[in-house]
């Protein structure tokens, strides 16, 4: 699978490359949601998934999902957290579905 991973954590992100890459994926990294806009325009959305960090420095989770459907990318989203909270209720509408949220860390 072509995997685009947004992440701002320089660890976080090396280790899920390490992990998913052994496996067959390839992973390209996003550090913020800007980059990510650039790197969905420039594949044309030819990601066979997504992996966001839902707190990203320059965009929150809800205008990163909006800013990608609004690209045209259909695929699905899994939005990664340690703060599930930072996701709104709201992001499962049928419009900008399918979307998973996923907790990382230890949330306790």
């Amino acid at each position: 699978m072509h995997i685009l991973l947004v992440e701002d954590n320089e660890t976080v992100a090396s280790v899920s490359v390490d992990l998913l890459t052994p496996l067959g994926h390839s992973v390209p990294i996003a550090i913020n949601g800007n980059q990510a806009m650039d790197a969905l325009k420039k594949e044309e959305g030819n990601f066979d998934a997504l992996v966001l960090d839902a707190m990203l420095p320059d965009m929150n989770c809800e205008k990163s999902v909006k800013g990608v459907r609004s690209l045209g990318y259909a695929g699905p989203i899994i939005i990664w957290t340690g703060a599930f909270e930072s996701c709104p209720d709201n992001l499962n509408k049928k419009e900008l579905a399918p979307i998973s949220v996923v907790l990382k860390g230890n949330p306790m």
